[in-house]
């Protein structure tokens, strides 16, 4: 099996594994592993020990059939750890085995050692640029250029599958292709967590603190899952003063403004805010089908406009849904020997489109604004003109027509019997207000999160 046709098939396991498990585990387990072809058997590379048991303990089964359905009934698999920064083969188990036998503080093990941590894929060049994400491509730009000058940290801020890991990992690698002998550590919080329980219990905390105060390059993604943990914020906020005290960068992620993460110590908050907060939105229509059409490259798909579009148009919440649509289709052309046409797109998203259609309605969306506003159901359908309902029931409307294939006199109709006009009216205000107003674009984003779920 070739590169291309190894990577092709690691491609569509990902696409599987990517509907079955939540956004974090996802992340966290599948998205630091890469498939490697070994003679005749398939090797899956694991950036560090941690990732690797825990990979081989809950989810090796899965990847082995996964691999089996899509490659052959016989294939062989196995994995180990591996630098996912240099090919395999060449002492790729020496990272690992190197960070077990060096002491360090106490002459304790550290952390294991086996590379950046890096996605191979997560490149500036295999991101693509759109309203939604203009700002924060550009701030990650900067910082991949000059790190620890400017943009320090630089916070990267949004929903579920936007793109903001992505954007994270370009920001790496665009630090080390430009010839830069810096350490850089990516990271998801969970693992850090991991990590310091596993210090404490071992008694190596001074190897751990090392450990992470030796890079000089720190991407943290989903920071937010520090809430309410005190014993991990201080360690956290103590590794953040002297990566910043000595000029180091740090680059974090989260679902909401640092100041909205409930249970998040203020003085980690002011810390963060100091730097450069930048959103990563749901991206437009025209940008869903240019990562879309990016997508198929990768996969050697040819896509054409109408089938992008139809994807485009049904599949909004995230880019991570599209790229799991993209996979769906993709592999029932393959299974019936097809083409990727209008009709097989159809047919591969039937049970997709029509769980969203169900779940999303103008009444689901109203029910959920009005629980997230703290106000009544009626209140949105009231012909009230005060401010604590107008500004709702505009939101509600432009999320209505976002997220359902609903005219405008449907979606005024169900407003109380209002006219198309005064939908269009809330859809263009909301959009006004997102763009210049930061804490209505946080609402909006908080409260799509809460509708598409």
């Amino acid at each position: 099996m070739e590169n291309s046709q190894t990577e092709k098939l690691w491609y569509l396991c990902q696409g599987e594994l990517q509907e079955e498990l939540p956004a974090e585990k996802f992340n966290m387990w599948i998205r630091p592993l890469q498939l490697m072809r070994e003679e005749a058997s398939l090797v899956l590379l694991a950036p560090n020990s941690f990732v690797r048991d825990e990979v081989s303990q809950r989810y090796f089964p899965r990847l082995l059939e996964l691999v089996r359905r899509f490659d052959a009934p016989d294939t062989g698999l196995s994995i180990r750890i591996g630098n996912l920064e240099q090919p395999a083969g060449n002492g790729a188990c020496a990272a690992g085995a190197r960070a077990k036998s060096n002491g360090v503080g106490n002459g304790k093990a550290s952390p294991p050692q086996a590379g950046s941590g890096l996605i191979r894929e997560f490149t500036f060049d295999n991101y693509v640029e759109g309203k939604s994400n203009e700002s924060a491509r550009a701030a990650a730009m900067h910082v991949g250029e000059k790190p620890g000058k400017h943009y320090n940290p630089l916070v990267i801020y949004g929903g579920t599958g936007v793109g903001k890991t992505h954007l994270m990992h370009a920001v790496g690698h665009l630090i080390l292709n430009g010839g830069s002998q810096k350490r850089v550590m990516y990271v998801h919080s969970e693992r850090f967590i991991a990590d310091m329980v596993e210090a404490i219990r071992n008694g190596t905390m001074p190897g751990f603190k090392k450990y992470y105060r030796s890079s000089d390059v720190l991407l943290l993604d989903d920071i937010n899952f520090f809430t309410d943990k005190k014993r991990t914020q201080e360690e956290f906020f103590h590794i953040f003063n002297s990566l910043k005290n000595t000029g180091k960068q740090i680059v974090v992620t989260c679902d909401c403004l640092p100041a909205d993460i409930q249970g998040m110590e203020s003085r980690i908050v002011s810390r963060l805010n100091n730097g450069f907060v930048a959103l990563v939105d749901v991206p437009d229509v025209e940008t869903r089908v240019a990562i879309l059409h990016k997508k198929a490259d990768a996969l050697g798909v040819e896509l054409s406009d109408e089938v992008a579009f139809l994807i485009a148009e049904r599949i909004r919440s995230n880019v991570r849904e599209l790229e799991g649509a993209l996979n769906r289709i993709h592999a029932k052309a393959n299974f019936t020997g097809t083409t990727v046409d209008k009709r097989t797109a159809e047919e591969a998203l039937e049970d997709i489109l029509t769980q969203h259609n169900r779940r999303i309605t103008i009444e689901n969306i109203q029910k959920k604004t009005a629980e997230y506003c703290s106000i009544r159901v009626g209140d949105l359908l009231s012909k009230s003109r005060k401010r604590q309902f107008v500004r709702p029931r505009q939101m509600a409307m432009a999320m209505a027509k976002e997220q359902t294939e609903k005219s405008l006199p449907e979606i005024g109709k169900s407003f109380g019997g209002r006219d198309h006009s005064t939908v269009l009216h809330a859809c263009k205000k909301i959009k006004e207000l997102m763009r210049d107003d930061p804490k209505i674009r946080e609402d909006y984003e908080n409260l799509r999160r809460r509708i598409t779920g």
